[in-house]
């Protein structure tokens, strides 16, 4: 049964616009099913490509064979046609025909589903300048998750005022909080009721991506390497990345380490974030963190899927839940970074838009003490434009839009 994902009405929106819509992200979650949405909710000539199967590759062996097929399924000259393409980068130079069917084929739109952004990305810059949009697909955000979970409750929940939801509610959503920071938000997995069949879930997947994306398509010469990296990126994920100690660890020296983690990066499996900084003699310039895009990833390479209660990194699930809602949220102008100084303060996330900066502290305790604010206290002293934020699971005070950051809780200071 298809649940509504946020993107689907940025996409159905685009349907008059004129540009190639690539839709991204990595594999499993929920590209084709939402490209199969998108073409039940429009009306009139369309066609339907799986490239994954392989006849159908052989429809984009060239322009002309590409616009023969096209003609078959109903296209005509100066009326509106849509293409949806599912795993376009199945198909080697597919980027620079489907330039030539958007160069000199006003009337055809074309969506685009890719998993493997590396391939992608060479093709879209090559071929596809000028010519595309990219819409992210990533797992889950808590307010799909909490649709995937139970589609009343959200309902509810989302006609409700924040501040008339009932204890036994709240209780109810901080559980399914807790849940998400361990399994994670992979739709498969946020449809899976039981806790063995959300690890088996999340195994099967990455099994898959380490056998598929990082040794077949990748060509990774080394992947007990590529491994070793994610797994190490896992255990000191949200801390200040030592290459040096990577090297150390995994046997790799720091050009290859770096175009593993490029690769990570580029794969939607984690986001290597930078420091902000405008004093380089006072502040951080180039150390980065890296978090994963989502929090049962992380917990599969560490292979701990303990319960929160029973976990002693549940404040950094915080932060990385925090990590994992605010990166899906964010648009294209928005920088997320970190903010550390040179006598080691340091503040979690660094929200930049323009000039308008947003600091924010992530904590898990239930008394909040005086030195937990220095930081972000002496953050606001530096950037005394900027508005700083500390969130906690158990300040008892109002509940965040999901819209927004999810369900911490929060105080301005």
């Amino acid at each position: 049964m298809y649940k509504k994902r946020e993107l689907e009405k940025a996409l159905i929106n685009n349907i008059s616009k004129k540009d190639i819509a690539v839709i991204l992200g990595s594999r499993q979650t929920g590209k084709t099913t939402l490209l199969k949405k998108i073409y039940d909710s429009t009306d009139g000539r369309k066609s339907f490509v799986d490239l994954d199967i392989f006849e159908n590759k052989s429809i984009f062996s060239s322009y002309s064979e590409a616009m023969k097929y096209l003609k078959f399924e109903g296209y005509e000259k100066n009326k509106k046609f849509i293409l949806f393409l599912d795993e376009f980068h199945k198909v080697k130079k597919i980027g620079k025909i489907l330039k030539n069917i958007y160069d000199n084929n006003p009337e055809i739109k074309i969506y685009a589903t890719g998993s493997s952004s590396i391939e992608i990305i060479g093709q879209l810059k090559e071929s596809m300048a000028g010519r595309k949009r990219i819409f992210n697909l990533y797992p889950l955000s808590f307010e799909e998750y909490l649709l995937f979970k139970d589609e009343v409750l959200y309902q509810k929940y989302r006609n409700s005022k924040k501040s008339d939801i009932p204890a036994i509610i709240g209780n109810k959503l901080d559980d399914l909080i807790k849940e998400y920071c361990i399994f994670g938000g992979y739709p498969e997995v946020a449809l899976e009721d039981k806790k063995e069949g959300k690890k088996e879930t999340i195994r099967k997947i990455f099994d898959l991506f380490v056998q598929k994306d990082l040794i077949n398509f990748l060509n990774i010469k080394n992947p007990d390497a590529a491994y070793n990296i994610l797994k190490y990126i896992a255990i000191n994920s949200g801390q200040i990345i030592n290459y040096s100690d990577i090297s150390n660890s995994c046997n790799v020296d720091i050009n290859t380490q770096k175009r593993y983690i490029n690769i990570l990066n580029q794969l939607y499996i984690i986001k290597t974030i930078p420091p902000f900084y405008t004093n380089k003699k006072k502040e951080i310039v180039k150390a980065p963190k890296i978090y994963f895009y989502d929090p049962g990833v992380r917990n599969f390479f560490i292979k701990n899927f303990a319960s929160f209660e029973d976990r002693n990194d549940n404040s950094f699930l915080l932060e990385n839940y925090f990590f994992s809602q605010i990166i899906k949220k964010i648009s294209w102008d928005t920088e997320i970074k970190y903010w550390r100084d040179k006598n080691e303060r340091e503040v979690d996330f660094i929200i930049q838009k323009g000039n308008k900066i947003n600091a924010y502290e992530i904590k898990n305790r239930k008394m909040i003490k005086k030195r937990d604010l220095s930081n972000l206290l002496f953050f606001k002293k530096s950037y005394t434009e900027s508005k700083i934020y500390l969130l906690n699971f158990y300040f008892d005070t109002r509940l965040l839009n999901l819209n927004d950051l999810g369900l911490l809780r929060y105080y301005e200071i």
